[in-house]
């Protein structure tokens, strides 16, 4: 419908603005432990999951271009709120 247009599922946890820095990456830490487990990685071929953990920074210019992306899609297809 959208020549060029790739789409795909993906999934991040975001923190309130201004959560210390500490407590981000301690929880990305744990992360990235739940994300190693046998149960979590037997669950990423059923669901064609490819995980990353990013880094906070990695994640904001990720985040981002999908925001871009987007917004030029409803642009090109004039959607409208109704």
């Amino acid at each position: 419908m959208y020549p060029g247009f790739v789409t795909y599922n993906w999934y991040a946890m975001f923190f309130p603005k201004g959560t210390p820095r500490p407590i981000v990456d301690g929880m990305l830490g744990e992360i990235r432990k739940a994300l190693e487990t046998p149960e979590v990685k037997a669950f990423y071929p059923k669901e064609a999951l490819e995980p990353v953990a990013s880094t906070p920074e990695e994640l904001a210019t990720f985040f981002k271009a999908e925001v871009d992306k987007y917004a030029r899609v409803i642009r090109a297809a004039n959607i409208r709120l109704e």
